[in-house]
This record gives structure tokens, sequence and C-alpha cells, in this order.
């Protein structure tokens, strides 16, 4: 092959129809020593003094904005949902992430906020049925043996269906599942897009797009590991295309798994190393944790260790003598932020009878 015909084969692959590429050299070798230039420059993309003020004028004006996390205005301090963000949410799978997700999606999208949700795990109806126990506020409405034998608790969840119908039929298209042979990145890739352009189910284009958990993607044909690089960098493009918004929620490592007093750290992601690269915000969704409360019974100032609506001493834990109240049983850590200062971990409360999250406000004492 000649070297003429080399350079030609390797600019279709990097810049598309290369009889649109000028020529006009005065031999090959002269044309394949200007190849680099050539492709840094079609390949670059500079900034402008037009761009920047344009940039300006739209966050002026409230078209660059940041969305805020429904009724959770501590939250916000990360900026974490600006237009063409990637937001990583991590935490073990007994601090309920899930939920608070699920939370995010029907909130958001009550106050005129497109947001769509793809579950990897469990499936579409099944995190359907969770939403609406959010939204009934009583997690009876979840427990199919109580439905089954007490009769007030199911016509109280009948009732509560039928006032709720209305939302329910409007938020319920946007929660998404895949067949377990499609869960690929390429399919996930393509899933996002579809989304951001408006072409799903719902017809409306997305403005955040969800995906629970990311640690659940198959590898595609022929690989033995999903490519999460591929798909960070590949969701990466679209955001910024589109101007969207993503998170990823995905799990700790698996040493970690399963430890919810584990101190949260970057390096315990699972992939962890594709994150912080691409990401405008890292968040870790642990167990709330206080060292400087003095415990009554041994007079320390232990780690405190939370269980429900009980703080449980560390020091002297087995006693039953070392509990105390508490409003906060969960606590969300940012480690990673781009577009703000690092914020300060935010307390957050669980209610296990409505299956919801509320912020403990800077005011309160996160022991009752």
């Amino acid at each position: 092959m000649s070297a003429r015909r080399l350079w030609k084969t390797f600019l279709k692959g990097i810049m598309g129809n290369p009889e649109e590429v000028d020529f006009n050299f005065d031999d090959e070798a002269e044309g394949l020593r200007a190849l680099p230039a050539m492709r840094a420059t079609k390949l670059t993309k500079e900034a402008s003094a037009a761009s920047i003020r344009q940039n300006l004028e739209d966050k002026i004006s409230g078209k660059i904005r940041n969305i805020p996390f429904p009724n959770m205005p501590m939250m916000d301090a990360a900026l974490a949902m600006l237009p063409g963000s990637i937001m990583a949410l991590c935490g073990s799978s007994k601090t309920a992430k899930s939920f608070l997700i699920l939370q995010w999606l029907w909130q958001w999208m009550m106050v005129e906020v497109e947001a769509v949700l793809l579950v990897l795990e469990s499936g579409c109806e099944y995190h359907g049925d969770r939403m609406f126990t959010q939204m009934a506020a009583n997690a009876d409405f979840f427990n199919p043996e109580k439905l089954r034998t007490d009769t007030e608790i199911a016509a109280a969840a009948l009732a509560a269906e039928e006032a709720w119908r209305p939302w329910i039929e409007y938020i319920a298209p946007n929660i998404h599942d895949l067949s377990s042979n499609r869960k690929t990145v390429g399919n996930v890739l393509a899933w996002i897009e579809r989304e951001f352009r408006g072409q799903g189910i719902s017809q409306r284009k997305a403005k955040i797009v969800i995906v629970d958990p990311v640690t659940a993607i198959a590898p595609d044909p022929g690989q033995r590991f999903a490519d999460h690089q591929r798909l960070i960098e590949g969701t990466n493009d679209l955001v910024k295309q589109y101007q969207g918004r993503v998170i990823f929620v995905t799990h700790p490592t698996k040493t970690q798994r399963g430890y919810r007093d584990e101190e949260p750290h970057l390096d315990r992601l699972a992939n962890g190393q594709c994150y912080p690269q691409f990401c405008s915000a890292i968040g870790w969704l642990g167990a709330y944790s206080r060292k400087s409360a003095k415990c009554d019974e041994c007079k320390g100032k232990g780690s405190w260790k939370t269980d429900g609506g009980k703080a449980h001493c560390k020091v002297c834990a087995g006693t039953g003598k070392s509990q105390k109240e508490t409003k906060a049983n969960r606590e969300f850590h940012w480690l990673a932020v781009r577009n703000a200062a690092k914020p300060q971990s935010v307390p957050m409360f669980f209610n296990g009878g409505t299956l919801t999250y509320n912020e403990v406000l800077p005011n309160e004492d996160p022991f009752a």
C-alpha cells in the first residue's frame, strides 16, 4: 500500500471522509509529516471570548442552572446537577440508596423536572411498587403478607393507589429495565442517548438520567468484563452534547460491601478509577457516625453506630445502656466535587415506616 493510500485510510478513521481533506503537498512524504498537525487541528476545540460571554449570559438568565435535589437543600451546595454533569453515588446494599434514588425521581417529576431511571436489578415493576409505597408514606403497602392478612391495610392501600393514580400514570413509565442479555455498555449508552433525545416511551426529553447500579452491566459480546471506562467516556460525550445530567449508582468494592460503618473513600468504589476523571460529583451514602457525643454509660467520647432510630456506643456496646435516640441514621459524604467547594457531609434520617429520606438540618441535634 502506498504512503498516500495509507494516509487516506488513516484519515478516514479519524476525520470521516478523506476526500474532503486537502492533499495539496509537494510529495507524499511531506503530507505524512504534516499529518500530526492536521489531526490536532481537526480534533481539538478552542475556547473563545464569545463562548465565555455566552456562558455568562446563560448563567445569568437561568438557562444554565443547577437542578436542586428535591427537599434536600444542604445537598445543593455541591452543584452536582449542572448541565453536562455526571454524578456517581456509592453506598453499601444496607443503606437503602435505591430508595433515595427513587425518591429523587418522583419528587423531581412532580416539580416538572423530567427524570428517568434505568434499573438493572429486580426489574421496573418491583421499583414501581417501591415508588408507590414512598408516595403513600406507608411501608406496609409493600408487604404482601400484611396486605393479604390485614383487611384495613389492604383497603388503605387501594385507596392510596386510587388517590395517587394520576401521578403514578405520569411517572411510572419513566422507570425502565433491560432484559438480562441486553445489559451491555453499548445498550446502556444507546438508552441514555434515546432518553436525552426524547425518543423514549414518554417522548419527553430527559433532563436527568439515572442508572442503578452500573455494577450490574454485563460485558459486551466477546469481552470478559464490562468496559466501564467506555461507559463513562461515552456518557461524558452525551451529557456534553445534550446538556443533560447523569447519575450512576455503584457499589463499594467487594472487600467493603456490607460494612456500613466503614470510612468512605474513592478507592472503595467498584471501578472507582473511572469516576474521578469525568464525574462532577461523587457521593457516598453510609451509616451516621458521630465521634464527639459523650456516652452516659462509659463516660467516653467514642464512635457511635446507628441502627434504625437508635445509636449505640461502640465502646460499651452490648450492655443495653449505651443507647441514644437519634434523628440521623445515615450520612451523605461528598468524596469529590468539581463545580463548588467541597461541602460538609449531610446527616440524614431514613424512615423505615415510609421508606423515605429527609435531611437533618444544621440547627437540629442529630442526637435527640
